[in-house]
């Protein structure tokens, strides 16, 4: 059936998009960097001195995105030093469920595990060796890598490309933000493939994208197809008419992604 296979095809496109909607992403604010550059002048230079140097390949891109990408380096860097020298209260995320951080640890330093989560405020408690301390360890390659890939983890690994890699993925980020501000307003999910309603009683915020049939609905549902899509679903797919078309036609791809959507169970 034409209108299944497009239900499908409109499915595989979704859970692609799916990981730019849910992931976890944490970059410190301007107040924040802010806040750090007064309190802690000499590691901010440093960190900053490091980032313009590292990132250059980024410095042609447009000012919003070259900046950005700044903030994020100097947002691993920050994170290195209130972890050495300071303490941090974060704020809830909605991709981390009760807890508002995880944590991550260094080699060599497991028994004092760094906390990720977007942070609403820090302090210090530091002395001339400690700073010293810091100071060293922001400068180790292997540890910022991977802070900033547990804060940021959609990153393009670097490369002559990244930059641009970078321009597109910020393109991507700008419609996942239609569907992160669907799921912090509304109930139910923006991707809403487990949620089964009345056929004649669509949720506001969603549209039906099958004919209105108890028995058909009820047999996607057996399928792992949602009869319904949000509405940022519906018009993000409205832009992508040429790939649900082309992805309708290939039958081997569709069957596969259908057998993983099935649900079995043992009798």
């Amino acid at each position: 059936r034409e209108d299944i296979r497009r239900g499908i095809a409109e499915d595989i496109i979704l859970e692609q998009f799916a990981p730019f909607v849910f992931t976890a992403i944490f970059v410190d604010s301007d107040t924040i960097i802010s806040q750090w550059k007064v309190q802690r002048p000499e590691h901010y230079t440093l960190a900053r001195k490091r980032c313009e140097e590292e990132l250059v390949g980024y410095a042609k891109l447009p000012a919003e995105l070259y900046e950005l990408r700044l903030r994020v380096r100097l947002s691993a860097y920050r994170k290195i030093d209130v972890w050495w020298c300071g303490n941090e209260v974060f704020v809830a995320n909605e991709n981390l469920g009760a807890e508002p951080y995880f944590t991550i640890a260094f080699p060599g330093y497991e028994s004092q595990p760094i906390k990720i989560g977007q942070t609403g405020s820090f302090s210090y408690h530091s002395d001339p060796k400690r700073d010293a301390v810091a100071l060293e360890l922001m400068q180790r390659p292997e540890f910022l890598e991977q802070v900033e890939r547990a804060r940021y983890p959609l990153l393009p690994v670097e490369s002559a490309a990244s930059p641009q890699e970078w321009s597109d993925l910020q393109s991507v980020l700008a419609v996942a933000e239609r569907f992160r501000l669907f799921n912090r307003h509304t109930k139910l999910p923006a991707f809403p493939k487990a949620l089964i309603v009345d056929p004649r009683s669509i949720p506001e915020g969603f549209r039906a994208r099958f004919a209105p049939d108890g028995e058909l609905w009820a047999a996607l549902y057996s399928l792992g197809i949602s009869p319904i899509l949000s509405v940022p679903a519906a018009e993000y797919l409205s832009t992508k008419t040429r790939s649900v078309n082309a992805l309708m036609t290939d039958r081997d791809t569709l069957l596969n992604f259908l057998c993983r959507s099935i649900s079995f169970k043992a009798a």
